[in-house]
């Protein structure tokens, strides 16, 4: 089996100086400017005796453009995208984010949710203060539920829980450095929604959590505007989930409606044309725009709405006897599914930048590198600060190497660099702070595999590879539980350089592969996101066409005992099941952003005759080597 283990683990809580003079100087989200006063959180209002409530989402990511707007969209400088990363953060804290604050402090009777990464607060402490000084007032009146649920814009769907709940002790750490009160809702990037997050946001406090309508459209269907929009999962059951972006009307005693004035992207809500910060020195703010929607708020109240926060409005829902319906089983997901195919569009899905974007690359490389903090973070917390020091500086690159715009929507070369940068930097501070304590990685063993006749028709295998020819090499490995196969796609290189766009049919082809996995009836089971067992699923159930899914542990049950399980340090896409058709009988993995300047060898393992908790305890061996 393959491990990653340290060996001198009797040093923990000492530092040799010399080995550990990298990790000098680092700072922590601890060491944040304090403002000179802390106010006590707001109490929620009880506006349980009002029948009209209003709620509002803006969504912010610092993350827009991450790496910075300089050089897009064909890395030529143009004067109007002449904006660095720290710039193009800048633009989006003046541009949207200040404005939509000093029209809240004119109007002290409206109320919304302002949804951010804690990067971002950090940022505002380091180099807005006065705009963070507005923030902390518009919270302390409880005017804004200021929502986090992640350090980093990220994927986190995707990855490991304790990624998102390392991800989550750096956020409350800066929330309190910057005497921010942090709300109790929760929305997320991408309007990420898992139900293995309902657990976790309850033992931290949260009471709320946005599942995106359209989300559960695509799922499940529109629902009736007279129908509540509550939910609960019996396993969680002080943890309410409500419907993001979706108003009803109930007419039953008392009635009670609910209406959503905004549940969208903040950076370009009150922009001229709508203009996002990609457009660099064309992302400006439109003052009329701003107006127009503080009108439609004071209107609203005219007609007897109150303006509240998410968290009030569902306390009031549930006062007005609301019943909550149980949750459905929601697949993980994002909130544009029509658009997006769910995640595919982050994990295999192309782009306007095609030529630039490498999904399965950059997640793989991701992996790598959060495997190699995990393998740190296993050891057990330090007494020397430097080491804790270098542990939250590589799990701070890890989470911000996730950030979800390096794999889409439209990706640009700074964004993929971004990722990959951060990588690097996540597995540089990894090895500097197992070097402080004097540990030495011990040498991966890899699954003993050798090669195999059996063909990939009889493992139920399936290659459509336009335009590439990889090596397909089909190997048993016996020192793995069940019968275990291995399929390994060697993708070679056939371009030293890359066009901006693909001039030729082939070229475009030439990005594209796709692997195929029999489905041997309508279920399928997956370890859903932040989630440590596997659930069974059918496609019955559901009304998409398609779906891709993330599959945090590249584990997917294809039915009869059989499994598959990507590694996902060598590549990884979403795993795509659909209702109808000959497609019904496939779990496709699709890459179309396959690199023709990079090589890649892809791995496949096939499991058979596994139960369930034996291949999910495989899938983990392999990807995660003996960290959580």
């Amino acid at each position: 089996m393959r491990t990653l283990a340290f060996a001198a683990l009797l040093t923990v809580g000492s530092c040799s100086s010399d080995l550990c003079e990298p990790l000098d100087g680092l700072t922590s989200v601890d060491d944040l400017p304090k403002p000179a006063s802390c106010p006590a959180p707001p109490t929620p209002r009880d506006l349980s005796a009002h029948a009209k409530l209003a709620v509002a989402v803006f969504h912010f990511n610092l993350q827009y453009v991450a790496g910075g707007v300089r050089g897009f969209p064909d890395g030529s400088i143009d004067p109007v995208f002449d904006l660095d990363e720290a710039a193009t953060e800048d633009s989006i804290i003046k541009v949207s984010f200040e404005p939509l604050l000093d029209a809240l402090l004119t109007h002290p009777t409206l109320a919304v949710d302002l949804e951010l990464q804690a990067y971002m607060l950090e940022v505002m402490a380091l180099r807005h203060p006065l705009v963070l000084d507005k923030l902390r007032t518009l919270a302390a009146r409880g005017q804004v539920d200021v929502d986090s649920f992640h350090y980093s814009d990220q994927l986190y769907i995707a990855y490991p829980r304790l990624d998102l709940e390392r991800s989550l002790e750096l956020s409350d750490r800066v929330f309190v450095a910057t005497c921010i009160p942090r709300g109790k809702s929760i929305f997320t990037q991408e309007g990420q929604f898992a139900r293995g997050q309902l657990g976790l946001a309850q033992n931290r406090g949260y009471s709320t959590s946005i599942l995106p309508k359209n989300l559960y459209a695509y799922q499940f269907g529109e629902r009736p505007s007279d129908v509540p929009t509550l939910f609960v999962d019996s396993a969680v059951p002080d943890h309410v989930v409500i419907l993001g972006g979706r108003g009803f009307a109930r007419t039953a005693t008392p009635a009670t409606s609910l209406t959503w004035t905004f549940m969208d992207d903040g950076e370009i809500a009150f922009t001229k044309d709508r203009l996002n910060p990609y457009f660099g020195h064309d992302f400006e703010h439109d003052p009329a725009k701003l107006d127009e929607y503080v009108q439609e708020l004071l209107a609203l109240e005219s007609e007897g709405y109150v303006m509240a926060t998410v968290h009030e409005a569902t306390r009031a829902l549930l006062a007005r006897g609301v019943v909550p319906e149980p949750l459905p089983p929601v697949l993980d997901g994002t909130w544009q599914p029509k658009d997006t195919n769910n995640v595919f569009r982050w994990m295999g899905g192309s782009g306007l930048f095609r030529t630039t974007e490498r999904d399965s690359d950059v997640l793989a490389r991701i992996i790598r590198a959060r495997n190699a903090v995990a393998a740190v973070d296993a050891l057990g917390p330090s007494a020397d600060p430097r080491a804790r020091r270098g542990l939250e500086r590589a799990w701070r690159e890890a989470v911000l190497a996730q950030v979800s715009d390096s794999t889409g929507w439209n990706p640009f070369k700074n964004e993929v660099d971004y990722s990959l940068a951060h990588a690097a930097n996540a597995e540089h501070f990894a090895a500097a702070t197992a070097a402080c304590l004097e540990l030495t990685p011990a040498s991966v063993e890899t699954p003993n595999c050798t090669p195999s006749d059996r063909t990939l028709e009889q493992l139920g295998i399936s290659l459509d590879i336009p335009n590439r020819n990889p090596k397909v090499t089909v190997e048993t490995c016996a020192s793995l539980p069940g019968s275990v196969s291995r399929v390994s796609l060697e993708v070679t290189s056939v371009a030293t350089s890359e066009s901006f766009v693909d001039s030729t049919e082939d070229e475009k082809l030439s990005r594209q592969l796709e692997l195929r996995a029999h489905l041997s009836g309508a279920e399928f089971s997956v370890a859903p996101a932040l989630e440590d067992e596997v659930r069974t699923y059918s496609l019955d159930d559901y009304i998409f066409d398609d779906i891709g899914i993330p599959l945090q542990d590249g584990l997917i049950g294809l039915g009869s005992g059989r499994w598959l399980i990507q590694d996902l340090s060598s590549g990884r896409v979403a795993a795509i099941v659909s209702r109808s058709g000959e497609l019904r009988e496939w779990v496709r993995f699709l890459d179309m952003t396959v690199s023709r300047t990079h090589a890649s060898t892809r791995r496949y393992y096939v499991a058979e005759s596994l139960d369930a908790s034996s291949a999910l305890a495989l899938a983990r061996a392999i990807n995660r080597p003996s960290a959580p």
